[in-house]
C-alpha cells in the first residue's frame, strides 16, 4: 500500500517574506503588520486530531492507508461506544506534537465538536455594525462599503463565521452559525443542532433520535512573541462528549473527562524584509533609500490548554459495566499525558486490560511499540522507519511543507528564494522523500502473528515555471544625424537576422527631433 505526501511550494516575490513552521490547523502568523495577515485560532493539537480523523477519504486513490486498529467497545441495549485506535498516514511533520498515544496515532474513544475560529470569535462581533448586503451591487469604493471593510480591518466587526467540526461515534459533521445565530450544516445528514456559537453546550441529535451531548469545554490561549507579538487571547475552542442518550428507552453511555493543562510552543515563524530593484532616490536631494535582506527574529506562537482527556465510560443502568483509562507524563515535550492502559470492567471482572508500551526517542518523540490486551493475550506491535532519527520539534531541517528533509545546517525558516538581485542566507527547504518518511509507520504485527507492511512514496506534481533565456546577443539598426536637411530628411538601414526558433522577439523604436529646427507651419 502506497502513501503519497503532498508537498506543495509556493513562492511570490515580495517585499516581506515569511517562512512557517505548519501547526495542526495553520497556526495565526502575528509578526510584522497583523492587518493584512489572517487570523485563524485553532483548538489543540489533540482535539484536532480527534475532529479530523474522518476528513480525508479513505481510499487507494488517495493513497492514504486505512489503518485502525479496534480495542473494545462499551455497549448497553440500543447503544454503542467503539474504542480504537487511528493511525494518520500521511506523514508526520516536524512540529507534530506526541499526543497521547505517540506520533501519528489517535485515540477515538468519545467524541468532540472543534472550532476554528475565523477573524473574531462568532460571540464577540459588534452587532451595531451591520454587513452590507448587496455589497457587489455597491462596489467596493460606496462610503457604506468602505466603512465596513475599515471597521473589519480595525477588528471592530467580525468579517467571518466560525467554523465547526463534529466527530464522534463514526459521524462527522461540519457546520457554521450564520449571522442570526442559526446553524448551517455542511454534511448531508439529517441532524438536528441545538447551541449557539461560542456558547458553554451543544446538543446533536441524529436521524434515529438519539441524543449527543457535548458540554466539557476546552479553551485555549494563543499567543505571538519575538519579532512582533500580539495580545493574549482565550477561547473555547472544542467541546467533549459527555453523554449519549436514547430517548426511547432512556438508556444513557456517561462519558466523564479529567482536566489535562499544559503550555507549549505550537510553531514559530519568521520574516525577511527587503527592497525590490535600484535604490530609489530621494525626492528632497537626500541620500538613496536601499534595505538589503534582513531576516527578523524568530517568531513563537504560545498555546495554553486547559483540555480534556476521557477518563471514564458508564452507563445510568450499571449492569453494562464501566471502562477506564490511566495516564502518565511522557516526559518528552509539554503534552497532553501519554495513556497507558485501558480497563473494561463488569460487575468487577476484567473483560479487557489493554497496556500501551512507548518508546522516547534521544529528541523527545513518542512512539507506539505495542497494545498489549493480557486478558485476551492479543497483542498489536508497531514498527517505524528509523524512528532515533526524526529530529526535535520545531527543527528547522524541513521541507516546504513541514516534513523533516534532513538538512540540518538550516539556520531559520525563510526558503531560499531563485531571485538572484538579492544575496542571504536561506533555508534549503527542498524536499528529500527519503527523510520526509522517517518515522512513519511501516510495519504492524498482529496478534495472528500475521503482518502488514507499509511503503510510501512522495507525491510528483507538475509545476508551470518560467525560465528565462541568458541573452546571447543584441542587435540595434537606426538612422540618425544631428542636422538633416529639410529637403531629404529621410535616411533608411537595414540589418537581417534569423531567429534559432519559433518565439516572439520585441522589437522597440524611438524618434526625437530639436523643435527649434521645424519649419513654422509643423
Amino acid at each position: 500500500m502506497k502513501k503519497k505526501i503532498i508537498n506543495i511550494l509556493l513562492l511570490s516575490t515580495m517585499i516581506s517574506v515569511a517562512g512557517q513552521g505548519g501547526g495542526p490547523s495553520g497556526s495565526q502568523i502575528t509578526g510584522g503588520d497583523p492587518s493584512v495577515l489572517p487570523k485563524i485560532f485553532p483548538s489543540s493539537p489533540e482535539a484536532y486530531k480527534l475532529g479530523s480523523y474522518g476528513n480525508i477519504p479513505v481510499s487507494l486513490f488517495t493513497g492514504t492507508a486505512n489503518i485502525n486498529i479496534p480495542l473494545t467497545e462499551f455497549k448497553t441495549s440500543n447503544l454503542s461506544l467503539p474504542i480504537e485506535m487511528s493511525y494518520a498516514s500521511n506523514g508526520v511533520k516536524i512540529d507534530d506534537m506526541n499526543g497521547s498515544t505517540g506520533l501519528g496515532w489517535n485515540l477515538i474513544a468519545s467524541g468532540v465538536i472543534t472550532r476554528t475560529i475565523r477573524d473574531l470569535p462568532d460571540e464577540d462581533d459588534n452587532t451595531n455594525i451591520s454587513f452590507p448586503s448587496n455589497i457587489d451591487e455597491l462596489g467596493i469604493r460606496h462610503p457604506t462599503v468602505m466603512q465596513y471593510l475599515q471597521d473589519a480591518s480595525n477588528d471592530l466587526v467580525d468579517s467571518e463565521q466560525d467554523m465547526y467540526m463534529a466527530s464522534f461515534n463514526g459521524n462527522n459533521i461540519k457546520f457554521l452559525f450564520d449571522r442570526r445565530g442559526m446553524p448551517v450544516v455542511y454534511s448531508q445528514k439529517d441532524v438536528k443542532i441545538e447551541g449557539q456559537s461560542g456558547g458553554n453546550a451543544f446538543t446533536i441529535t441524529m436521524e434515529d433520535g438519539v441524543k449527543y451531548y457535548f458540554t466539557d469545554k476546552e479553551a485555549t490561549t494563543n499567543q505571538t512573541l519575538g519579532d512582533g507579538h500580539s495580545i493574549s487571547t482565550n477561547n473555547v475552542t472544542a467541546w467533549y462528549l459527555t453523554k449519549i442518550e436514547d430517548p426511547s428507552n432512556g438508556e444513557q453511555i456517561i462519558i466523564e473527562n479529567q482536566s489535562a493543562n499544559y503550555s507549549t510552543i505550537l510553531s514559530r515563524s519568521q520574516i525577511m524584509k527587503y527592497t525590490i530593484g535600484p535604490a530609489q532616490q530621494s525626492v528632497c536631494g537626500g541620500p538613496a533609500f536601499y534595505l538589503p535582506p534582513v531576516i527578523g527574529e524568530l517568531i513563537q506562537h504560545l498555546q495554553s490548554v486547559n483540555g480534556k482527556q476521557v477518563k471514564r465510560i458508564y452507563s445510568n443502568n450499571p449492569i453494562y459495566g464501566e471502562i477506564i483509562f490511566d495516564y502518565a507524563l511522557s516526559n518528552g515535550s509539554n503534552d497532553f499525558k501519554k495513556l497507558t492502559r485501558i480497563q473494561k470492567k463488569i460487575n468487577s471482572t476484567s473483560i479487557n486490560d489493554i497496556n500501551f508500551d512507548y518508546t522516547l526517542t534521544t529528541n523527545n518523540r513518542l512512539f507506539l511499540n505495542s497494545i498489549n490486551d493480557i486478558i485476551s493475550k492479543a497483542v498489536h506491535s508497531f514498527t517505524y522507519n528509523t524512528p532515533e532519527e526524526f529530529p526535535l520539534r520545531l527543527s528547522f531541517a524541513r521541507d516546504s511543507g513541514g516534513y523533516y528533509n534532513g538538512m540540518t545546517t538550516n539556520t531559520n525558516l525563510i526558503p531560499q528564494l531563485p531571485i538572484t538581485a538579492i544575496s542571504y542566507n536561506g533555508a534549503s527547504q527542498g524536499v528529500v522523500p527519503t527523510k520526509s518518511q522517517i518515522g512513519m509507520l511501516t510495519k504492524i504485527v498482529y496478534p495472528t502473528k500475521g503482518n502488514s507492511e507499509f511503503f510510501y512514496e512522495n507525491n510528483t506534481t507538475t509545476v508551470n515555471k518560467i525560465i528565462i533565456p541568458a541573452q546571447i546577443g543584441g542587435l540595434s539598426m537606426g538612422a540618425e544625424s544631428t542636422d538633416i536637411d529639410f529637403g531629404s530628411p529621410l535616411q533608411t538601414k537595414s540589418e537581417t537576422f534569423t531567429s534559432i526558433k519559433d518565439e516572439e522577439i520585441p522589437l522597440g523604436g524611438g524618434a526625437s527631433f530639436n523643435a527649434w529646427k521645424c519649419p513654422p507651419e509643423l
